[in-house]
């Protein structure tokens, strides 16, 4: 009997491993909900907001993912990490279903929501309150477009009525958003057309106050109440050129209302009583254009932002309507605007009968199949007591009939039969297939903050299969062949980061030429000059992981660009980086290479000698419109190049002068012609040579350096000229020579020190001119091509000067 008791045992312990099933202490408030629990519209990008619970002793990550009963192809959710014993607020982009008749489908749409969670490489569907693993919820929708959004508080009034002005009248609802989080996406503002802002509480999440200035630079129309949203956060939506100061608040009983001067707006002057006061703040504006005078002060400002527009006005918005009386309020007549009313609702919102219909500015996600059914915990327990209590009849029956032999061989069979059930119930619960993948990208930033990303150019991924990279006209990317039985899903993470998940990226290296464009702040590096070599910073943002980076000359030479404890760069006569040299590091791993030919591939051509200094530096990828695996998943780097400025040192202050920042180049000397072993198209000299030569060369630096005055030069030559005699002169603005210094069959390193104010001139467009003179065979009665072939392989010059 205890041999059966073992087997029972060890059987149920191996039916509980294979499973791999277990219910979580996890909770979810209540289905997502858009935010501000308004009516959607079809067809279009919102936010939902969901509170999940994590009742258990450990921290956990879960996946709450949603989506719609007629589109189950596509999920929407996002990845949320919820430490033990806590409750966190997420919020993820959906994207409602298309209607047929919008007129007519008004009925709620009914979507499911999954909560997953795993151990990273297997995501499992965890059971919440009542062992329920779906979550049933419904979304309102819209019967009328939805062009305006409302953001006010909770106790304003005034403003609902401004907006059934902008509304009613063009037959379209006004959406109200009074508490509850803010919009963090752009795309969660899809489908309006325009935003009425009368509340500071935006004011608190930068996040939202970016989503929606990023929103407005794509194409939307935003309206900011001075008066109710404060000077703070009107100034941070409007564009970095443009602000607004507050002079002082009053309180009008009569004002004269007229257009601005310069004005396309057309009102006519006209003197207004008022029944109460109207507060209205006098403000002195910077880039905003005037187009209304309250009293000669600006009340109604607007500013082209992108493709949108910004309209701000100084005046609460109970002028812009009628009063109503008693018995229309009771009849629920619609507000009357005033002629001030009519003009800025013309003004800010055209007729859509005038406006063509844009195309959805954001790229569809990629559509695949949800692929596996939610298995509940019931069913799991089920299979395990029913094998159980078969295990327990047969022992019985066994020991009743002394048919121990036979038990014996049905017992396992038995056991195989039910752990096979329970790998098909629990290979519903799908695998996570994990992808990590470096990602090596190119980005040239310009000084109106513009970026242009070259991406896709080394892509490497576990996948084995080859697919095509496909661009659309949009700027994303396409991608075909998606990995069989996996949900595609738009996930948002803990750092606000949009990814795609389980999407089938290419393996192996692809050279596709993706463009995509995205607005960051203004970036450039500045440099000036110290006794150590060069010296800056980068202004503007993204820089906090800067990693390595390098600094290319107009003469094509390069030089490692390091970043100090302080977080200043530099960049001495050390650094200077051999031909050839890309990165300082002295082994390259597989990294190291992608790097390399990735800049060997930039940097190709007439790229190798640009006309001003170009900075690059190594940093993490830039997130994309496009899919990638979440963030943890992903390791690359992406080189920026972004635009250098050269600043002159402060008057007496004395510097170095770096060997790659001084430029050199061939010039004819009337005496002795051009030169025929050095090539000023590509820098280089002649590999081997016998003939006798002269070579001129003309020093310069950049101009922005002057007035300055050269303090010293060290020259250093590698030659290789056996059986000659080497002589080296500075050559005078007439082409005087004076000789500095004979060398005999140098071979090797030399190096030579100028110091005299008579060859060393402040003019950073000729500040020293030199001639090298390799003399001519001896004669010899035999002559050896490698005794008498001479080679200048290396001529580098650097020095040091004091600013004027």
């Amino acid at each position: 009997m205890s041999r059966f008791v073992r087997l029972i045992l060890f059987c149920v312990i191996s039916l509980c491993w294979f499973g791999s099933l277990r219910g979580e202490d996890v909770r979810l408030s209540q289905p997502p909900t858009p935010i501000g629990r308004r009516i959607l519209r079809f067809d279009t990008w919102n936010q939902m907001v969901f509170h999940i619970q994590n009742r258990s002793e450990s921290d956990a990550e879960f996946v709450v993912a949603s989506f719609f009963d007629d589109e189950p192809q596509q999920q929407y959710g996002a990845r949320v990490w919820v430490p033990a014993k806590s409750t966190r607020g997420g919020w993820f982009l959906l994207k409602t279903p298309p209607a047929k008749n919008p007129l007519e489908d008004v009925e709620p749409k009914d979507f499911q929501t999954l909560v997953l969670g795993g151990d990273g490489s297997n995501e499992v569907a965890v059971a919440s309150d009542n062992d329920r693993r779906l979550h049933s919820g419904y979304v309102r929708n819209a019967k009328w477009s939805s062009p305006v959004l409302l953001i006010s508080d909770p106790a304003d009034t005034t403003n609902v009525k401004v907006a059934e002005i902008f509304a009613l009248l063009r037959k379209q609802d006004a959406h109200l958003l009074r508490q509850g989080d803010f919009p963090y996406s752009a795309m969660a503002y899809d489908g309006l057309q325009t935003v009425i802002l009368a509340s500071e509480r935006i004011g608190s999440s930068s996040r939202a106050l970016e989503a929606l200035r990023e929103w407005v630079y794509g194409g939307g129309t935003l309206w900011i109440q001075l008066e109710k949203t404060g000077e703070g956060v009107a100034n941070a939506l409007l564009s970095d050129d443009a602000s607004v100061s507050v002079v002082d608040k009053l309180e009008l009983m009569r004002t004269e209302i007229e257009q601005a001067p310069g004005s396309t707006l057309i009102y006519p002057r006209k003197r207004i009583d008022l029944e109460k006061p109207l507060p209205v703040w006098r403000v002195v504006s910077h880039g905003l254009d005037p187009l209304i005078h309250f009293d000669d002060w600006p009340a109604f400002f607007v500013q082209r932002h992108g493709r949108g527009a910004v309209f701000l006005t100084t005046f609460d918005g109970e002028i812009l309507f009628e009063q109503q009386s008693f018995q229309e309020r009771a009849q629920i007549q619609p507000v009357r605007p005033t002629l001030l009313g009519q003009i800025l609702r013309d003004e800010i919102q055209p007729s859509n009968d005038l406006k063509e219909s844009e195309e959805s500015r954001w790229p569809e996600f990629a559509r695949q199949y949800i692929g596996y059914q939610v298995t509940s915990k019931a069913t799991v327990f089920t299979i395990l007591a029913l094998f159980c209590l078969f295990i327990m009849v047969l022992g019985v029956w066994s020991w009743m009939t002394h048919d121990f032999a036979r038990a014996f061989w049905i017992a396992p069979g038995i056991a195989i039969l039910t752990t096979t059930a329970l790998l098909v119930v629990g290979s519903q619960s799908r695998a996570t297939v994990k992808s990590p993948h470096a990602q090596v990208q190119f980005a040239m930033v310009d000084r109106e903050g513009q970026t242009r990303i070259q991406g896709g150019r080394a892509v490497f991924r576990l996948s084995a299969d080859q697919d095509e990279i496909v661009l659309n006209e949009d700027g994303s990317l396409s991608f075909s062949d998606e990995l069989r039985g996996a949900p595609a899903r738009a996930l948002r993470t803990d750092e606000n980061l949009q990814v795609w998940n389980n999407l089938n990226l290419p393996s192996g290296p692809e050279t596709s030429e993706l463009v995509v464009y995205r607005e960051r702040a203004p970036v450039q590096a500045e440099f000036t000059l110290n006794r150590d070599g060069l010296i800056g910073q980068i202004q503007g943002g993204g820089v906090d992981d800067f990693r390595e980076g390098m600094l290319l000359f107009p003469s094509g030479s390069r030089s490692n660009l390091r970043r100090d404890p302080q977080g200043r760069l530099l960049s001495t006569s050390e650094d200077v980086l051999a031909e050839g040299e890309y990165l300082a590091q002295a082994i390259l791993d597989q990294r190291g290479q992608w790097k390399r030919d990735l800049m060997q591939s930039v940097l190709s051509g007439s790229q190798r000698f640009p006309q001003t200094i170009q900075a690059f530096y190594w940093g993490a990828p830039i997130p994309l419109d496009f899919g990638s695996d979440p963030p943890e998943d992903v390791v690359g780097d992406v080189l920026f190049q972004i635009p250098v400025e050269l600043k002159r040192p402060a008057p007496g202050t004395e510097f170095a002068l770096p060997s790659p920042l001084l430029y050199f180049e061939s010039i004819p000397h009337p005496s002795w012609g051009a030169s025929t072993v050095y090539r000023n198209r590509d820098r280089t000299w002649t590999e081997t040579t016998i003939p006798e030569s002269r070579t001129t060369l003309r020093v310069s630096l950049p101009r922005e350096l002057a007035p300055l005055e050269i303090s010293s030069l060290a020259i250093r030559l590698d030659l290789r000229v056996p059986q000659r005699e080497v002589k080296i002169f500075t050559v005078s603005e007439e082409f005087e020579d004076r000789l500095l210094t004979t060398l005999d069959s140098p071979v090797g390193q030399f190096d030579l020190e100028l110091v005299s104010s008579d060859e060393l001139r402040g003019d950073p467009d000729n500040i020293v001119t030199l001639l090298i003179h390799v003399g001519s065979v001896p004669d010899l009665e035999d002559l050896n091509p490698n005794t008498t072939s001479w080679q200048i392989e290396r001529f580098s010059i650097q020095g040091r000067a004091k600013s004027l």
